[in-house]
């Protein structure tokens, strides 16, 4: 799988043009249209210039591309040659409503010369469907510099009875290198509307790489756009969902302390069932991220104030169903319709969906089945004969996971030459279903077993795989269920917890442990030679406790990276009047181990 590079999004500046919108109309709006003129980029008076670096007048446009580094929600960027006014340029929309990210490859266009510019200038020219309302349009120009690709940003509008087209212009704020790329964005169009036939296109007419001079550099139009690579999303901390409805369009942004948001359609409210989890992918200054429901009969209710649960990267937010109704009651019908989202800095949502919690299977990767890469259409088996290794791996405990996709979300796998018969193993909607979330399915080795006997030399060695529609499946791994990673909320970093030191050595710090509640979980992000870490309680009156430790019966979970370490297993072996605990946690590992921090929060 590629791996991405997700890049924080601090949204510096998009307040200040997001006041002027297609949808805004009167004195207002021409007034605040003036604001936003007035702060923006350097302006020329518009004029098409056969001396850029790029006019498109060749046609060529491939080093442009769909670039989701700023925002990984957005639809995929259309890029279309055109003839505009006699003059060639590229139309540029969104596949979907919404914003639209064209990235362009500088070292493809520039080669040796990428070092030499100094400022980049664009000709745009903004074209909104919904025309009686049209005020004015927006976006950024961000760049990747330097040898660890920072990003920067400025901020564009075009005002429509002031300059439409225009060229807007970009001074690097730092030497550009190979590998660096500017994106050229449009993000506010039309204020809080995600209707599609308020779509906006871009026009662009041409690129200008200038030097410290002002000398206009070539560049080579024939240049290919190679997508960036972004980071595989961060699904720590977060419950897999499976039956997901996206709420179409919903991307908004706020300054602290300000709601956005849009009205539920139907299908969002029908997918809020206990058990279901509202999933927000956004970016906050500060990594913040609840819900507000502001016409609930119950009153304006923030839900999930500092206690969603968050991705470790804060840039997932999931709040619950259970979250809500605690605090609008359990009659859904008086929440009302308006979801809205807030956080205690600038923030932006790029996408929100509602679906159910999903079976949570803590898979421990084995033998990875070589060249299982497949597809087919519905109800056709498509598989691969087993090797002697992947026999070997399917013992009792084990686990096969598929890494795929399927158009309606089904996948299982078929045994077809086991002596009891051609079997469909996991098959959705039988009394023993594959758990299918997250872009993987996993089929239990008991689940074989049921249907092909206890003797595994009886089910044949081969291994296909099937759903209801249209499928592929990318990687196969069998591997062992572990223990599964408990999901918190309202994480509290306890601050200036950290740590380290040698093999069955002990080192911590005083806290307030009797602060601590039922249902609390202790988190330490951790390293330690050999995988193993718990915590130790020395001042407890029932005595020096090892709690948790690695090889016992309620060892801790400790995976990628932390150790868990809950209130129930410490009150287990220090007793029930946590007044007997003593001030003291501390952590100890049987190898050499360094703790970087500790947080409580609850599951």
């Amino acid at each position: 799988m590629k791996k991405h590079r997700l890049l924080a999004c601090f949204l510096a500046g998009v307040m200040a043009v997001s006041m002027a919108a297609c949808d805004q109309q009167g004195d207002a709006s021409e007034s605040q249209s003036e604001v936003v003129e007035s702060q923006v980029e350097e302006t020329k008076p518009f004029a098409y210039d056969t001396a850029a670096s790029i006019t498109f007048e060749d046609g060529k446009m491939g080093f442009l591309g769909s670039d989701s580094s700023i925002n990984p929600a957005a639809k995929e960027t259309v890029f279309e040659s055109v003839s505009r006014d006699g003059q060639k340029a590229v139309k540029i929309t969104s596949a979907g409503a919404g914003k639209l990210y064209a990235g362009i490859q500088m070292d493809a266009l520039l080669g040796d010369k990428i070092g030499d510019v100094k400022t980049v200038e664009f000709t745009l020219e903004s074209e909104c469907k919904d025309k009686g309302n049209f005020v004015a349009t927006s976006g950024k120009i961000y760049s990747y510099l330097g040898e660890d690709n920072e990003r920067s940003e400025k901020a564009w509008s075009i005002y429509l009875e002031k300059a439409n087209p225009k060229t807007v212009s970009y001074e690097l704020p730092a030497k550009a290198v190979a590998g660096n790329t500017l994106v050229l964005s449009l993000e506010v169009n039309d204020g809080n509307s995600f209707l599609a036939d308020r779509q906006t296109a871009l026009y662009l007419y041409s690129i200008s790489f200038k030097d410290a001079s002002g000398k206009v550099l070539a560049a080579d139009s024939s240049a290919e756009f190679v997508i960036p690579e972004v980071t595989e999303a961060d699904r720590s901390n977060l419950f897999a969902l499976s039956d997901v409805v996206e709420f179409e369009g919903f991307a908004c942004s706020g300054d602290a302390w300000a709601q956005n948001g849009a009205e539920m359609p139907q299908s969002i409210v029908d997918a809020l069932v206990p058990g279901s989890v509202i999933e927000v992918e956004y970016a906050s200054e500060d990594g913040e991220m609840w819900i507000v429901i502001p016409w609930a009969e119950a009153g304006w209710m923030r839900v999930a104030q500092n206690d969603a649960y968050l991705n470790n990267s804060k840039n997932v937010a999931q709040v619950t169903y259970e979250q809500i109704e605690a605090l609008c009651g359990e009659d859904k019908a008086t929440w009302g319709a308006m979801l809205q989202c807030e956080s205690s800095s600038k923030w932006e949502v790029y996408s929100l969906k509602v679906g159910k919690k999903a079976a949570d299977i803590a898979f421990q990767p084995g033998v990875e089945f070589e060249g299982f890469a497949c597809s087919g259409d519905a109800w056709a088996q498509n598989g691969l004969e087993m090797s002697e290794d992947i026999l070997n791996a399917l013992v009792s405990g084990s686990v096969i996971r598929l890494q795929y996709t399927s158009e309606d979300g089904n996948l299982w796998v078929v045994v077809p030459w086991a002596e009891a018969g051609w079997m469909r193993v996991g098959q959705a909607g039988t009394d023993d279903p594959a758990v299918c979330n997250d872009g993987y399915c996993y089929v239990t080795y008991e689940q074989i077993e049921a249907l092909c006997g206890e003797d595994k030399s009886t089910w044949g060695v081969m291994l296909q795989a099937e759903s209801s529609s249209k499928w592929e499946v990318y990687s196969v791994n069998i591997g062992k269920a572990g223990a599964s990673v408990p999901k918190l909320h309202g994480l509290k970093a306890l601050d200036g917890f950290a740590c380290k030191a040698g093999a069955w050595a002990q080192n911590g710090f005083e806290i307030d442990m009797e602060a601590l509640q039922p249902g609390d979980v202790i988190r330490a992000q951790y390293t330690s030679a050999d995988g193993t870490l718990w915590a130790v309680v020395p001042w407890a009156q029932a005595g020096w406790m090892r709690v948790g430790q690695a090889g016992t019966d309620d060892e801790a979970v400790c995976a990628d990276g932390y150790c868990y370490v809950t209130y129930e297993q410490i009150e287990a072996l220090c007793g029930e009047d946590k007044s007997t605990w003593g001030a003291m946690l501390q952590f100890e590992s049987s190898s050499d181990w360094e703790v970087y921090g500790v947080e409580i929060g609850k599951q």
